[in-house]
């Protein structure tokens, strides 16, 4: 009797560490997102020059680990009118820079006129 109540309890406490664990991740990935669109419409026209060609590479400190994402803005951006914000999540074994490549999504931002953000993971 004793033995099945001390599995259940430390099943909840998995289950919480769980919850814990994807609300951490949830936090993280909001964070990254709202930084990234804060940075982009932040970016005057003088500014936004350098960044038109490639990608930037970005960093910010989230519940302290250093998250690093990539920020690519179309030609088109000129800093003074918001555009549309896609995040390129890559899977496994790969980062940011490496969905870059993969999905070609610079290209299509450039011809669509939106920005293109790939954040790394930890």
């Amino acid at each position: 009797m004793f033995t099945s109540i001390g599995l259940a309890s430390r099943a909840h406490r998995a289950q919480r560490g769980v919850q814990h664990s994807r609300q951490l991740w949830i936090r993280t990935l909001l964070s990254l997102c709202i930084l990234a669109a804060l940075f982009v419409t932040s970016v005057r026209r003088t500014q936004a020059a350098w960044l038109w060609g490639g990608v930037d590479d970005r960093s910010i400190s989230v519940g302290g680990l250093l998250r690093t994402y990539h920020v690519h803005l179309p030609p088109s951006y000129t800093g003074t009118t918001a555009l549309p914000l896609v995040v390129a999540f890559h899977g496994a074994y790969d980062n940011g820079r490496g969905m870059a490549g993969l999905t070609n999504f610079n290209n299509v931002a450039d011809r669509f006129g939106f920005i293109a953000a790939y954040p790394d993971a930890v």
